[in-house]
């Protein structure tokens, strides 16, 4: 008969090592780095600048439809569009060169974190351990989640190695 690992007194666990690297006060001071780039923080500022003209021109458009000329309405709908389709190219940019530069943080200490979670396994005798990365895990409540620890244990050898 099949019986769950907790039920025979095995610890499980999930971890989540992207997250725990992205969680890092290296990663928080490198995303930190990233958004202050001229280029960057230029891409911000336009896309939430557009967004706010935006939205104040669907606004007008919405207020103002009823009074509006047909040939007009659609003269500020082609508008639109175009606003739409920048913002969004805008956007995308951003999130790719985010992307990067999460992938990045996470290639760093990928082996590190994989090496801290073999000694936590090792420690607290977890028996089980799911990698929420892979997709497998459906649902697992927090008291099994040792992400924050791995996190921690990241950040200690990185204070280490920059001292």
């Amino acid at each position: 008969m099949f019986t769950p690992a907790h039920a025979q007194g095995g610890k499980i666990a999930v971890v989540d090592i992207p997250r725990a690297a992205m969680q890092t006060e290296f990663a928080r001071k490198q995303m930190e780095e990233f958004r202050k780039q001229k280029t960057i923080s230029e891409d911000i500022a336009k896309l939430e600048e557009g967004s706010a003209d935006f939205r104040k021109r669907q606004e007008k458009l919405a207020k103002d439809r009823a009074i509006m000329s047909e040939g007009k309405i659609n003269e500020e709908l082609l508008a639109l569009r175009s606003m739409e389709q920048d913002l969004q190219f805008t956007q995308k940019k951003l999130q790719e060169a985010q992307q990067g530069v999460q992938q990045q943080i996470v290639q760093l200490f990928y082996a590190r974190a994989l090496r801290i979670t073999e000694n936590i396994v090792d420690e607290q005798a977890i028996e089980l351990l799911l990698n929420v990365e892979s997709g497998a895990v459906i649902h697992a409540s927090d008291k099994y989640d040792i992400t924050a620890q791995v996190t921690e244990r990241l950040n200690q050898i990185e204070l280490k190695e920059s001292k």
